[in-house]
């Protein structure tokens, strides 16, 4: 039986833009249930690697038609700000919301897209707002 959410956290510039600016592509929902304690918890980070190390990213292929099944897609990091960065690897629709981790498996971001500009896939940064208030709610 799937659990349900209870309370949803997210920018309020995220409904206040016409066009989504990434900074702003994020949410944390509380579930009714406690799946932490029999699943695990991922690590979030403040950290992103440098320039060129190794990042991935978690996602169900729905171009694919695999959206069943979990994937995680390789790369490495490439340019951003306080607020987003993007990274080199392949990306499909479906990957949308998932973790962007770093090599030691904590949450570095959330994956937005891919930005038009480079062709490289976009994620929103794990800032130290979003770590607390995610650290708050455990």
């Amino acid at each position: 039986m799937a659990s349900g959410w209870s309370t949803a956290y997210y920018s309020s510039g995220w409904m206040d833009a016409e066009d989504s600016p990434v900074e702003y592509d994020w949410a944390v929902l509380v579930l009714e249930k406690n799946l932490g304690s029999t699943m695990g918890y991922l690590n979030v980070t403040t950290d992103l690697p440098a320039m060129g190390y190794a990042c991935g990213v978690y996602g169900y292929a729905d171009e694919l038609n695999k959206a069943e099944s979990l994937h995680i897609s390789t790369g490495t990091r490439e340019v951003g700000t306080t607020n987003w960065f993007t990274y080199n690897a392949t990306t499909y629709g479906g990957f949308s919301g998932g973790p962007i981790i770093n090599s030691s498996g904590n949450i570095i971001g959330v994956h937005k897209g891919i930005q038009e500009s480079t062709g490289n896939a976009m994620g929103t940064r794990i800032t130290p707002d979003i770590a607390n208030l995610i650290a708050s709610l455990r």
